[in-house]
C-alpha cells in the first residue's frame, strides 16, 4: 500500500483537488509570465505584470482605480455643503450633517440631532446603554410555592415562604438571595431552570 502525497494549491497552500488548485481557486489561472505564482487579473497577466491598467499621470506606474488614475492622482474634490457660508463636506441631499445631511436620531421623542451610534445620537445612545437600576420584585404566590414543592419533592421548600423576594444591592448591582446551606448544587441548578 503506497501513500500518495496530495499537492498543495498553487495559490494558497490548501490541499489541491483540481489540477494543483483547491476548490476555492479551481477556476483561477496563473499569470502567463514565467515563474510568476500570481493569479491572472486580465489578458492572462497578474496585476504586477500589466493585467491592470496603469495610471494615466505622466511618469506614474501605479495601478489605475477611478477614471484611469491611481489613488494619488485621482479626483479628490468633494462637494461642499449647499447651505450659505458653510464649508463642510456634504453627505446627503447636498448638505453636511450640521445642516441636515445626516440621518436623524431614531429616538421616539423626535430628536433633531444626527445619528452617530447604531442610529442614535450620543445622548440617546448613552440613555439606552444605561443599566436599569430599578427592578420590581414580587413575592412568590402560594400556587408558585406549591408548584416548586411538587417539583422539588425531596427538598424542604418552607424557606421559600419567608425568602420569596430578591434584594438588589445598589452598591454592587448584583442579586443576593440567601439560600439555606443544606441545598446542594443540583438543587440550585434545578431552581434556576424552573425560574
Amino acid at each position: 500500500m503506497s501513500i500518495t502525497r496530495i499537492q498543495p494549491c498553487v495559490f494558497c497552500g490548501r490541499p489541491s483537488d483540481f489540477d494543483d488548485k483547491c476548490a476555492k481557486h479551481r477556476y483561477r489561472l496563473r499569470c502567463s509570465v514565467e515563474n510568476c505564482p500570481n493569479q491572472t487579473y486580465a489578458r492572462n497577466l497578474c496585476v504586477q505584470h500589466g493585467g491592470k491598467q496603469q495610471c494615466r499621470f505622466q511618469g506614474c506606474n501605479g495601478n489605475a482605480r477611478r477614471f484611469g488614475f491611481c489613488c494619488k492622482h485621482g479626483v479628490r474634490e468633494r462637494k461642499p455643503c449647499s447651505s450659505a457660508g458653510c464649508r463642510n463636506i456634504s453627505h446627503a441631499r447636498g448638505l453636511c450633517v450640521k445642516h441636515g445631511g445626516g440621518r436623524p436620531c431614531k429616538w421616539a421623542g423626535g430628536c433633531t440631532h444626527a445619528a452617530r451610534i447604531e442610529g442614535f445620537c450620543h445622548n440617546h445612545y448613552r440613555e439606552l446603554a444605561k443599566p436599569n437600576t430599578t427592578m420590581d420584585t414580587f413575592p412568590l404566590t402560594s400556587e408558585e410555592i406549591e408548584m416548586l414543592s411538587v417539583l422539588l419533592k425531596d427538598v424542604n421548600v418552607e424557606w421559600l415562604e419567608h425568602e420569596t423576594s430578591m434584594d438588589m444591592s445598589a452598591s454592587d448591582n448584583a442579586f443576593q438571595l440567601d439560600l439555606p446551606s443544606v441545598l446542594d448544587i443540583q438543587t440550585v441548578d434545578l431552581l434556576a431552570s424552573v425560574w
